[in-house]
């Protein structure tokens, strides 16, 4: 009997901790390549959240498909459904502070804060389904966003470094 409850929980867990972990390493990787406003980053931010949604969606719906106990094409739609929401709304969250906040430097940090607080909660709940410490979990999943970031800043600076050598 496939757990239908635990499919749509997975699919949240997952949508959410990919969408925190994407969004801020492209938002930080986005500002710290320079000259950009606030409409081209929203407008980014937009448009990546949407295709990396879908995308991530289909995947998890495909990825539970390939489970063994034969997962009707409903049930792997709801985690899929659970995915693409939980992660489509957690990314757009991310446009708010390029609303309010006019420097983009500043909207980027004000991303990392609420970030890193919807992760710490986040690796709360998974730390509990998975018998796992609190600290384990948040320093794994913090670990990895630092990584991700760091290298989207890198990869970004890089390709920038190219860019003006090229003119």
């Amino acid at each position: 009997m496939v757990n239908v409850k635990l499919l749509k929980k997975q699919g949240a867990y997952f949508g959410v901790l990919t969408s925190i972990i994407t969004i801020l390493s492209f938002i930080v990787g986005l500002v710290g390549s320079g000259n950009i406003d606030r409409a081209e980053i929203i407008s980014s931010i937009v448009a990546m959240s949407v295709s990396d949604s879908v995308a991530d969606a289909y995947g998890v719906y495909e990825s539970d498909k390939t489970q063994e106990g034969n997962i009707s094409d409903k049930d792997a739609l709801a985690g899929a459904g659970y995915a693409l929401i939980s992660k489509l709304a957690c990314q757009l969250v991310f446009i708010l502070p390029f609303f309010f906040i006019t420097n983009a430097k500043w909207s980027a940090v004000s991303c990392s804060i609420i970030g890193i607080i919807i992760l710490i909660g986040l690796s709360k709940n998974i730390a509990e389904t998975r018998d796992s410490t609190w600290k384990k979990t948040s320093t794994r999943i913090l670990g990895v966003t630092l990584v991700t970031t760091i290298l989207s800043v890198s990869v970004t600076k890089w390709i920038m470094s190219i860019k003006h050598h090229l003119k």
